[in-house]
């Protein structure tokens, strides 16, 4: 297509000349300056909250994107948030046309066992190359952030091609607290904003550039940095069972809206995504794209903590514990079996790339004949603190027979200010994080409790919880008891434990192991079984932190972690509830 029928169109759009209108190209894949400006005609208002209109958003893309297409091939996927999720939120990733991905690379996925999320919600980037989103954040809710991972790298030399899923993210994630939007630094909800991956400075420039151009502040422009000394890009002078780059992937995460109905209309929302693959020409050196014009390194990863810690909560705790303990004795006719506590676990990223023998997240437990160890991070994120079950666990006893009630006792971290957003989540093994099979509780449904068990002691108790899980709550239910069903968990089968404590405000980052108490669970079962026997409440576990290059190896937060990936969206296709990550 030539420069003046690209102007000729561009003239009837801004002209609002109605009449030049089309089918949006079915599919995805390459398009031209002429089909991007068709869709945008095409186009009608969303109904999504955000400070521009979907016919104002569409004009702006389409004046960029007709920019850009000189120097780059311009392929449109979409990012969604109806691939997967969990019963806490939903997780939004891309896809673009399943043609972009070699031959090769789709028959080392699939001969590779355990790839539990499926290749086509990644992708491959020359060193020259970007994927960038311009579209509306979500309206208000407790938290959100994106970030680009590296989801699956292919090891070795020969023709037997074997791969991995490090699922390991690349730098800090653009949350809520950061984002640069429309809305200036202090209004980061229902904003306009542009989101851009590359490992090339340029190519950032030249897309910030095309957007300014059309009317989209530079301020409201995010970088996503995915650093040259950690990708393996696409050599696209090699097939790519030789040059076997590394495939990227995003995750979109929203929990906790604070209007449902607002929040259903933007996870409905399909946004348009695009793929910026740099011509040859662009190569700047002669070399056909196959380095970055000015290569983007790993910015500093920003330092967990604000000095405050949780700790002076600690004998509150102890006497909550003693609380719920009388409760269940004198109440219920029940005693104190076991404990389990968690402990934090945060994973290095650049082991998860590197170290095919470190596994910090799904490491094996052989008391469930789980003996494999998988190399991932899990798409953990930096700005939450994740809580799992330590490799020295009781894992035998992780269970919820008939008579059985676990109590979880822990820290309303939110109500402290250190998280924006915590999520419990209790899961078996059989079916894991799926909706029905997995009772999960945010902060808000844990506020009241701590004062339920303990009244006597305040204002402590307001910043403590204790939640039962019981197979029967009674009538009417007993506040603060979640009734778990057969239906919803077998009752011999293995549980799974996590709390997630994501974004402390001050720092924009997950709070520091260091500062917060990590919650524990206590078993109760019935006192006339001679063979149970009372047990005391062993100390909450506190761990360092980890990083993007200098973190330790943590203990295991369970293979099921990995594990439970494999009912994931290869199972589900596009259908809701299947999942992607915590």
């Amino acid at each position: 297509m030539t420069k003046a029928t690209i102007l000729f169109l561009f003239s009837l759009l801004l002209s609002g000349n109605a009449s030049v209108t089309a089918a949006r190209s079915s599919g995805y894949g390459a398009m031209d300056a002429k089909d991007s400006i068709i869709q945008t005609v095409a186009s009608e208002e969303d109904g999504i909250v955000c400070d521009t209109t979907g016919a104002k958003r569409h004009k702006v893309l389409a004046q960029a994107l007709g920019t850009l297409f000189d120097q780059y091939e311009i392929h449109e996927g979409n990012l969604s948030f109806h691939m997967g999720g969990n019963p806490a939120g939903k997780y939004g990733v891309v896809k673009f046309d399943e043609a972009l991905i070699p031959k090769a690379l789709k028959r080392a996925a699939k001969a590779t066992a355990g790839f539990p999320v499926p290749i086509e919600v990644s992708f491959l980037m020359g060193p020259q190359d970007a994927v960038f989103w311009y579209g509306c954040t979500p309206p208000p809710t407790r938290y959100f952030s994106i970030r680009s991972y590296l989801a699956y790298r292919f090891p070795g030399e020969g023709r037997n091609i074997s791969g991995y899923m490090p699922g390991a993210e690349l730098g800090d994630p653009v949350n809520n607290a950061v984002i640069r939007t429309t809305g200036g630094p202090t209004d980061p909800f229902g904003k306009t904003t542009l989101f851009v991956s590359t490992g090339d400075k340029v190519a950032f420039h030249r897309v910030r550039e095309a957007f300014a151009q059309a009317g989209l502040p530079g301020e409201a422009a995010n970088l996503d940095v995915l650093p040259s000394e950690l990708v393996r890009f696409r050599d696209t002078t090699l097939p790519w069972a030789v040059d076997r780059s590394d495939t990227i992937a995003w995750q979109f995460r929203v929990n906790e809206f604070i209007n449902p109905a607002e929040g259903s209309a933007y996870l409905d929302k399909v946004w348009p995504v695009f793929l910026l693959r740099a011509k040859p020409s662009e190569g700047g050196r002669g070399d056909g794209g196959v380095a970055p014009a000015m290569p983007l390194t790993a910015p500093p990863l920003k330092t967990r903590g604000t000095g405050e810690s949780e700790e002076w909560l600690r004998s509150a705790l102890e006497k909550l514990v003693e609380a719920v303990k009388t409760r269940m004795e004198v109440d219920r006719g029940l005693v104190l079996t076991h404990s389990f506590p968690l402990a934090p676990c945060m994973p290095d990223a650049i082991r998860c790339i590197s170290d095919l023998d470190y596994c910090p997240v799904a490491m094996p437990i052989p008391q469930w004949n789980l003996t494999a160890c998988n190399p991932t991070c899990d798409w953990f994120t930096r700005d939450s603190l994740y809580s799992t079950p330590p490799a020295d666990s009781d894992f035998i006893n992780f269970m919820i027979p008939r008579d059985r009630v676990l109590i979880v006792v822990g820290v309303n971290h939110v109500l402290l200010g250190k998280a924006a957003f915590t999520n419990f989540l209790v899961t078996g093994i059989r079916n894991p994080e799926r909706p029905g099979h997995t009772p999960n509780f945010s902060s808000s449904h844990l506020a009241g409790s701590g004062q339920y068990y303990l009244p006597g002691v305040r204002p402590e108790s307001d910043f403590l919880y204790a939640q039962e899980l019981s197979r029967d709550c009674g009538f009417p239910p007993r506040p603060f008891c979640e009734l778990v069903t057969e239906d919803n968990i077998a009752y011999d089968e293995y549980l799974f434990f996590a709390e997630r404590a994501y974004l402390e405000m001050q720092t924009t980052v997950g709070p520091s192991p260091d500062e917060v108490i990590s919650p524990f669970i206590l078993a109760f079962d019935p006192a006339a079984d001679p063979l149970l026997t009372a047990v005391d409440v062993p100390e909450p576990r506190v761990k360092p932190e980890g990083g993007l290059g200098t973190g330790r190896r943590h203990g295991a937060a369970a293979t099921l972690r990995g594990q439970r990936l494999s009912s994931m969206m290869a199972e589900n296709g596009d259908k809701e509830g299947g999942t992607v990550e915590q």
